[in-house]
């Protein structure tokens, strides 16, 4: 009896290190698969004399079906490895703007707000993304 409890307990411990290895190893997978994204929070700044509280890169605004505009927005969750950011598609009103710089409108985005400026690939809704950069002075 003791002999098949100590291999009993062998077989315990190998399953939950082969666990513990694998939970590590699938975080690494999802860090490298994972799209990487940089952000900026909308600043206050003149668009053609006249000046706007939430003006983001032009490049970050998609127009979507019937021209409606949409940014995509990484919020923050709490996730299975700790806090996450995941992307999330919001429709804006794009009140002004030029070849570089959308003066948005409305309340569905605020200066608080990560817009997503640049990704390394395609997003889709929900998608957990890693963010590298949040600097809104680079507008300035």
């Amino acid at each position: 009896m003791n002999k098949s409890r100590k291999i009993l307990y062998g077989f315990t411990l190998g399953v939950l290190i082969l666990l513990i290895f694998c939970t590590v190893l699938s975080k690494f997978i999802s860090d490298a698969i994972m799209p990487v994204v940089e952000v900026i929070n909308p600043v206050s700044m003149a668009i053609e004399s006249e000046t706007y509280d939430k003006v983001i890169p032009s490049a970050a605004v998609i127009t979507g079906a019937y021209n409606k505009k949409y940014v995509y927005i990484a919020r923050q969750r709490k996730g299975l490895f700790g806090q996450e950011h995941y992307a999330v598609l919001v429709e804006v009103q794009v009140i002004a703007g030029n070849d570089l710089y959308a003066a948005l409108g409305g309340w569905n985005v605020t200066v608080f707000d990560d817009v997503v400026i640049s990704a390394s690939k395609d997003l889709a809704m929900g998608d957990i993304v890693k963010v590298i950069n949040n600097n809104s002075e680079q507008l300035k």
